[in-house]
């Protein structure tokens, strides 16, 4: 090899591995630092990408271990208010079989009475006082009666639930859904003003039917609105691909034009203050409603130049803001202007209510043909009316991640436990035949309280063991997680030790490297 006194061959690869292996040590004493085996993501793009998927999983698997501790909880709480009442009624059977009894008296009963209904009452406030987290276990869900101004069923609604504690006693929605965006709007429209709210259907739907395709049969989809207090639950016969926006047929004669608006439907609902009574009156006009699409026809009619709708008695009209005429009359002519809009209202014993607007840009006639108009007036109109708090309360509960409804939640049902529920509101010991009754109701109630306790005993056992499957699926994908992200202490430092050593080599022979200039200018000096 060439001697040569200018030359840093030599030197430039020593720095070289130097640096390498500075690196090396920078590197293993961040993995130790942090306790991270992937520093960077480019160290290993596959285990980020896994890691990250672990720790969402892992995130949502811990919330879902506590959400079934609290449903364990909140049926614990349950069982023991049940057995509590069970002891009530254990003695109220002993009162009952007291005063069943042929030595006492009515003036005896009436006495004995006293503590049975005393007892009666402590059930139903026992019942109104169990609660988990503000929500009451035991006194049931709010019944409503329900009116819809079109059959819900037909745009594929199974079932429409009120929240009592939202709603108040005589809620009243219109849902819509527009099937471009995929999205169902539910509107409050007993309340001034209206409140609405929006849910994106297309990733819920994706979820449970699979992309692009509708619930198959057997499938159902929660739609929760919670500002509102209602939910509603679609089945098979939902179609994703079509509109249920209320709209209008013209039907006219065909000498009767009708130009609708360039934007926006032609017929408007309402979106506040519908009552009860107005959709009652409204369901309740045979003659032109029909309740199973929510159309309501009304007739044309024209004299060669004036239009107007034809009067339904039970049905008043406002023409371009004037005045409301009478119950059952014809409209004002609707051909004077343009644009020209006509508010239909229904008349209730609390006044007129307006159910929605019917737009043109004009209207026209050249004879004397009378016609027909269809207003959906009634498309997704559902009024509710509270019944009573009874049947049974349920409490959902998200024990996966979260994605699939039906996999990753288990609904938990608590039956009412009120005196209504057990059937003993007109139990009373007054006389000996009404004391024989009440032994017959009580042992029913019994037999009804053990059935509750199995219920909640039943759901608890499988609570708990979704909670143990939880915690160890939570446990192995803490060991899948830590063998992709987190680093191998033994292995880590004899990286780091490799690396030192091989440093402080780098060192050395760099010092011994720097020498050379000066021997070689000695050996010069010398010669």
């Amino acid at each position: 090899m060439t001697i040569s006194l200018s030359g840093g061959t030599t030197a430039s690869t020593v720095q070289s591995n130097l640096q390498t292996q500075n690196a090396r040590q920078n590197a293993s004493i961040a993995r130790l630092s942090s306790g991270e085996r992937v520093f960077r993501a480019e160290e290993d793009p596959a285990a980020i990408v896994s890691g990250v998927g672990l720790q969402t999983e892992l995130a949502s698997l811990g919330r879902a271990r506590l959400n079934a501790s609290s449903g364990i909880a909140a049926l614990q709480i349950a069982d023991s208010a049940l057995s509590n009442i069970t002891d009530i009624v254990t003695r109220l059977s002993a009162l009952a079989s007291q005063s069943a009894s042929g030595q006492l008296s009515d003036e005896d009963r009436a006495i004995t009475n006293l503590e049975f209904q005393s007892l009666k009452q402590e059930i139903d406030r026992t019942a109104q006082d169990t609660e988990f987290n503000d929500v009451k276990l035991l006194t049931g869900a709010a019944s409503f009666t329900q009116t819809a101004g079109v059959t819900p069923s037909i745009d594929g609604v199974a079932e429409v639930q009120f929240n009592r504690a939202v709603t108040g006693d005589n809620p009243a929605i219109r849902y819509s859904y527009d099937n471009t965006a995929e999205t169902l709007t539910a509107t409050r429209i007993d309340t001034v003003p209206g409140v609405s709210e929006t849910l994106d259907l297309t990733l819920l739907l994706n979820t449970v039917a699979g992309g692009g395709n509708n619930l198959g049969t057997g499938q159902t989809l929660d739609l929760t609105f919670n500002t509102l207090g209602a939910t509603l639950t679609l089945d098979s016969a939902f179609d994703r691909t079509a509109n249920t926006l209320p709209s209008l047929a013209d039907n006219s004669g065909a000498d009767i034009a009708l130009t609708a608006p360039v934007a926006g439907n032609t017929f408007e609902p309402a979106t506040q203050g519908i009552t009860e009574e107005a959709v009652l009156n409204l369901t309740g006009l045979a003659t032109n409603y029909n309740p199973a699409n929510g159309d309501l026809t009304l007739d044309i009619q024209t004299n060669g130049t004036n239009v107007t709708l034809g009067g339904v008695a039970g049905l008043k009209f406002s023409v371009n803001g004037g005045a409301v005429g009478a119950d059952g009359a014809a409209s004002a002519d609707i051909a004077s202007g343009a644009p020209i809009f006509a508010d239909v209202f229904v008349s209730t014993a609390d006044g007129d209510v307006n159910i929605g607007r019917v737009n043109f840009d004009a209207v026209a006639t050249s004879g004397t043909t009378n016609g027909t108009i269809s207003l959906n007036v009634g498309e997704g109109l559902v009024q509710g009316t509270y019944a009573d708090d009874s049947g049974t309360r349920e409490l959902t509960y998200v024990v996966g991640n979260g994605i699939s409804n039906t996999e990753d939640q288990i609904i938990v049902s608590v039956q009412a436990a009120t005196i209504a529920s057990l059937n003993l509101e007109a139990s009373a010991l007054v006389t000996q035949a009404g004391s024989d009754a009440a032994l017959q109701d009580l042992s029913s109630a019994l037999d009804q309280l053990s059935q509750l306790r199995a219920n909640i005993g039943a759901q608890q056992s499988r609570l708990e063991f979704v909670a143990r499957n939880i915690s160890t699926t939570v446990e192995n994908t803490t060991i899948a997680q830590s063998n992709l992200l987190d680093v191998d202490i033994t292995q880590e430092i004899t990286e780091l030790t490799n690396a030192q050593t091989l440093f402080e080599a780098s060192l050395g022979i760099l010092g011994r490297v720097n020498q050379q200039p000066q021997q070689i200018l000695q050996l010069l000096r010398d010669s």
